[in-house]
């Protein structure tokens, strides 16, 4: 269903994937896969331009409370292979899980639900806001 959706785009295709699949496997596992789904991405829309924004952090409460924890320290080692992979494809990379953390390097609870992991209505709009004030002209 993916590859058919990008292939009948007629605007930027953005791909975020990770969150769930660090909780039970490792980053460079996930980063694999999404390498895959990129790379069929590319295959399928070749002219499309593709960007990837990081994932977001968690709040500390989903560190260690959370039905599956997921670690930021993982997110982080995630986020730089996904900074890898979009360089080694060529695609544009935007760092909105930087621009979503607080002081203490968590994801601003006032930007999450009550899991910790998910974004609220206030996390999604900052996490737009940030992306079309980074990313190229299409």
């Amino acid at each position: 269903r993916i590859m058919s959706a990008i292939n009948s785009a007629k605007c930027p295709i953005y791909l975020m994937f990770g969150t769930e699949s660090l909780g039970t496997q490792p980053a460079d596992q996930t980063a694999d896969q999404f390498d895959q789904l990129l790379n069929s991405a590319i295959a399928t829309a070749p002219e499309a331009q593709i960007i990837v924004p990081s994932i977001p952090p968690v709040t500390a409460f989903a560190e260690i409370n959370g039905e599956t924890p997921i670690k930021n320290s993982v997110i982080d080692d995630y986020n730089s292979r996904l900074l890898e992979i979009s360089n080694k494809r060529d695609v544009y990379y935007v760092d909105v899980n930087t621009a979503l953390k607080n002081n203490e390097g968590k994801l601003n609870p006032e930007y999450a639900e009550e899991d910790g992991i998910h974004l609220n209505t206030a996390g999604g709009q900052a996490l737009l806001n940030y992306v079309l004030n980074h990313i190229p002209p299409a």
